[in-house]
Protein backbone atom coordinates (compact mmCIF):
# COMPACT_ATOMS: atom_id res chain seq x y z
CA UNK A 1 0.00 0.00 0.00
CA UNK A 2 2.83 2.33 0.78
CA UNK A 3 4.29 1.61 -2.63
CA UNK A 4 0.97 2.46 -4.31
CA UNK A 5 0.75 5.80 -2.47
CA UNK A 6 4.33 6.67 -3.43
CA UNK A 7 3.59 5.80 -7.06
CA UNK A 8 0.54 8.09 -7.06
CA UNK A 9 2.55 10.93 -5.54
CA UNK A 10 5.29 10.48 -8.12
CA UNK A 11 2.73 10.50 -10.89
CA UNK A 12 1.11 13.61 -9.49
CA UNK A 13 4.49 15.32 -9.30
CA UNK A 14 5.24 14.45 -12.90
CA UNK A 15 2.04 16.16 -14.14
CA UNK A 16 2.94 19.85 -14.06
CA UNK A 17 0.93 22.64 -15.60
CA UNK A 18 3.25 24.59 -17.89
CA UNK A 19 0.64 27.25 -18.77
CA UNK A 20 0.80 30.05 -16.22
CA UNK A 21 -1.86 32.77 -16.04
CA UNK A 22 -0.91 36.03 -17.97
CA UNK A 23 -1.77 38.29 -20.92
CA UNK A 24 -2.60 36.94 -24.31
CA UNK A 25 -0.91 38.29 -27.45
CA UNK A 26 -4.12 40.10 -28.40
CA UNK A 27 -4.25 41.90 -25.06
CA UNK A 28 -0.63 43.00 -25.37
CA UNK A 29 -1.17 44.31 -28.91
CA UNK A 30 -4.29 46.21 -27.84
CA UNK A 31 -2.40 47.82 -24.95
CA UNK A 32 0.46 48.87 -27.24
CA UNK A 33 -2.01 50.35 -29.75
CA UNK A 34 -3.80 52.39 -27.05
CA UNK A 35 -0.50 53.64 -25.61
CA UNK A 36 0.78 54.62 -29.09
CA UNK A 37 -2.47 56.49 -29.84
CA UNK A 38 -2.32 58.45 -26.59
CA UNK A 39 1.35 59.38 -27.13
CA UNK A 40 0.66 60.50 -30.72
CA UNK A 41 -2.13 62.83 -29.58
CA UNK A 42 0.00 64.21 -26.72
CA UNK A 43 3.00 64.91 -28.98
CA UNK A 44 0.70 66.60 -31.53
CA UNK A 45 -0.77 68.88 -28.86
CA UNK A 46 2.66 69.83 -27.54
CA UNK A 47 3.95 70.59 -31.06
CA UNK A 48 0.88 72.75 -31.76
CA UNK A 49 1.40 74.68 -28.53
CA UNK A 50 5.06 75.31 -29.42
CA UNK A 51 4.12 76.62 -32.88
CA UNK A 52 1.51 78.92 -31.34
CA UNK A 53 4.00 80.26 -28.77
CA UNK A 54 6.64 80.97 -31.43
CA UNK A 55 4.08 82.69 -33.67
CA UNK A 56 2.83 84.76 -30.72
CA UNK A 57 6.39 85.85 -29.93
CA UNK A 58 6.92 86.87 -33.57
CA UNK A 59 3.69 88.91 -33.54
CA UNK A 60 4.75 90.77 -30.39
CA UNK A 61 8.20 91.58 -31.82
CA UNK A 62 6.72 92.67 -35.18
CA UNK A 63 4.17 94.92 -33.47
CA UNK A 64 6.92 96.55 -31.43
CA UNK A 65 9.07 97.10 -34.54
CA UNK A 66 6.11 98.64 -36.40
CA UNK A 67 5.45 101.02 -33.50
CA UNK A 68 9.15 101.87 -33.32
CA UNK A 69 9.09 102.87 -37.00
CA UNK A 70 6.21 105.29 -36.34
CA UNK A 71 7.94 106.82 -33.32
CA UNK A 72 11.20 107.32 -35.23
CA UNK A 73 9.35 109.19 -38.00
CA UNK A 74 7.49 111.27 -35.39
CA UNK A 75 10.88 112.21 -33.87
CA UNK A 76 12.01 113.60 -37.25
CA UNK A 77 8.89 115.79 -37.49
CA UNK A 78 9.26 116.90 -33.85
CA UNK A 79 12.94 117.79 -34.32
CA UNK A 80 12.08 119.82 -37.43
CA UNK A 81 9.44 121.71 -35.49
CA UNK A 82 11.77 122.32 -32.54
CA UNK A 83 14.44 123.78 -34.88
CA UNK A 84 11.87 126.12 -36.47
CA UNK A 85 11.81 124.22 -39.76
CA UNK A 86 8.75 123.04 -41.63
CA UNK A 87 7.35 119.82 -40.17
CA UNK A 88 8.34 117.75 -43.21
CA UNK A 89 11.28 119.88 -44.36
CA UNK A 90 14.24 117.74 -43.31
CA UNK A 91 14.45 113.96 -43.17
CA UNK A 92 11.27 113.26 -45.18
CA UNK A 93 11.23 112.13 -48.83
CA UNK A 94 10.41 114.88 -51.36
CA UNK A 95 7.55 112.87 -52.84
CA UNK A 96 5.08 110.34 -51.47
CA UNK A 97 7.05 107.15 -51.14
CA UNK A 98 6.09 103.53 -50.66
CA UNK A 99 9.41 102.08 -49.61
CA UNK A 100 11.42 104.01 -47.05
CA UNK A 101 13.57 102.68 -44.22
CA UNK A 102 14.68 104.21 -40.93
CA UNK A 103 17.09 103.16 -38.20
CA UNK A 104 16.92 103.89 -34.49
CA UNK A 105 20.01 106.12 -34.75
CA UNK A 106 18.93 107.97 -37.90
CA UNK A 107 17.44 111.44 -38.30
CA UNK A 108 16.00 110.87 -41.77
CA UNK A 109 14.07 108.41 -43.87
CA UNK A 110 16.07 106.70 -46.60
CA UNK A 111 15.04 105.12 -49.85
CA UNK A 112 14.19 101.46 -49.34
CA UNK A 113 16.17 100.47 -52.40
CA UNK A 114 18.44 98.98 -49.77
CA UNK A 115 17.19 95.80 -48.19
CA UNK A 116 14.23 96.13 -45.88
CA UNK A 117 15.69 93.26 -43.84
CA UNK A 118 16.24 94.01 -40.15
CA UNK A 119 19.37 92.79 -38.39
CA UNK A 120 20.33 92.76 -34.72
CA UNK A 121 23.54 94.67 -34.03
CA UNK A 122 26.08 94.17 -31.23
CA UNK A 123 23.98 96.35 -28.89
CA UNK A 124 20.90 94.15 -29.49
CA UNK A 125 19.07 96.83 -31.48
CA UNK A 126 17.19 96.10 -34.69
CA UNK A 127 18.73 97.96 -37.62
CA UNK A 128 18.84 97.88 -41.42
CA UNK A 129 22.62 98.08 -41.18
CA UNK A 130 25.00 95.20 -40.54
CA UNK A 131 24.38 92.66 -37.81
CA UNK A 132 22.88 89.23 -37.34
CA UNK A 133 20.10 88.71 -39.86
CA UNK A 134 16.56 88.19 -38.51
CA UNK A 135 13.33 87.06 -40.14
CA UNK A 136 11.83 90.57 -39.87
CA UNK A 137 11.58 93.24 -42.56
CA UNK A 138 10.26 96.79 -42.17
CA UNK A 139 9.28 99.51 -44.58
CA UNK A 140 7.83 102.97 -44.07
CA UNK A 141 5.15 104.34 -46.42
CA UNK A 142 4.68 108.12 -46.61
CA UNK A 143 1.59 109.73 -48.21
CA UNK A 144 1.28 113.55 -48.28
CA UNK A 145 -2.04 115.44 -48.07
CA UNK A 146 -3.15 119.04 -48.49
CA UNK A 147 -6.60 119.99 -47.18
CA UNK A 148 -7.55 116.30 -47.10
CA UNK A 149 -6.56 115.58 -50.72
CA UNK A 150 -3.65 113.36 -51.65
CA UNK A 151 -0.68 115.18 -53.19
CA UNK A 152 2.66 113.90 -54.36
CA UNK A 153 5.05 116.55 -53.01
CA UNK A 154 5.84 117.47 -49.42
CA UNK A 155 6.19 121.17 -50.32
CA UNK A 156 2.52 122.09 -49.81
CA UNK A 157 1.58 119.21 -47.52
CA UNK A 158 -0.21 119.95 -44.28
CA UNK A 159 -0.41 116.26 -43.29
CA UNK A 160 1.62 113.14 -43.82
CA UNK A 161 0.07 109.70 -43.39
CA UNK A 162 2.71 107.26 -42.19
CA UNK A 163 2.51 103.47 -42.26
CA UNK A 164 5.16 101.32 -40.62
CA UNK A 165 4.81 97.78 -41.96
CA UNK A 166 6.71 94.77 -40.58
CA UNK A 167 6.63 91.28 -42.05
CA UNK A 168 8.22 87.98 -41.11
CA UNK A 169 8.46 84.98 -43.41
CA UNK A 170 6.22 86.55 -46.06
CA UNK A 171 6.11 89.39 -48.61
CA UNK A 172 4.81 92.92 -48.14
CA UNK A 173 1.17 93.61 -49.04
CA UNK A 174 0.97 95.12 -52.51
CA UNK A 175 0.01 98.73 -53.07
CA UNK A 176 -0.28 101.57 -50.60
CA UNK A 177 -3.49 100.56 -48.88
CA UNK A 178 -2.43 98.72 -45.74
CA UNK A 179 -5.26 97.47 -43.51
CA UNK A 180 -6.30 94.59 -41.29
CA UNK A 181 -7.45 92.50 -44.25
CA UNK A 182 -4.06 92.38 -45.99
CA UNK A 183 -1.74 92.82 -43.01
CA UNK A 184 -2.57 90.57 -40.05
CA UNK A 185 -1.27 87.62 -38.05
CA UNK A 186 -2.30 85.05 -40.67
CA UNK A 187 -0.33 86.93 -43.37
CA UNK A 188 2.58 87.32 -40.93
CA UNK A 189 2.35 91.09 -41.11
CA UNK A 190 1.96 93.87 -38.53
CA UNK A 191 1.55 97.59 -39.07
CA UNK A 192 1.12 100.86 -37.26
CA UNK A 193 -0.33 104.03 -38.74
CA UNK A 194 -0.29 107.71 -37.79
CA UNK A 195 -1.24 110.98 -39.45
CA UNK A 196 1.30 113.73 -38.73
CA UNK A 197 0.32 117.38 -39.01
CA UNK A 198 2.47 120.47 -39.64
CA UNK A 199 1.83 121.99 -36.17
CA UNK A 200 3.49 125.27 -37.08
CA UNK A 201 1.09 126.33 -39.80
Amino acid sequence: MLKKNLKKQKIKKKKRNYFLPGFSLGEVLLSVFILASVLTVAVGLIAGDLRYMINSQDRVIASGLAQEGIELVMNIRDNNWEKGNGAFENGFPNDSSYNQIINYDSNSLESGSRKNKLNINNNNFYTHNSGTETKFQRKIIVNYYQNGSSINSKNNADEAEIFSVVIWGNSFPSGTSINESNCNASTKCAFAKVTLTKWNG
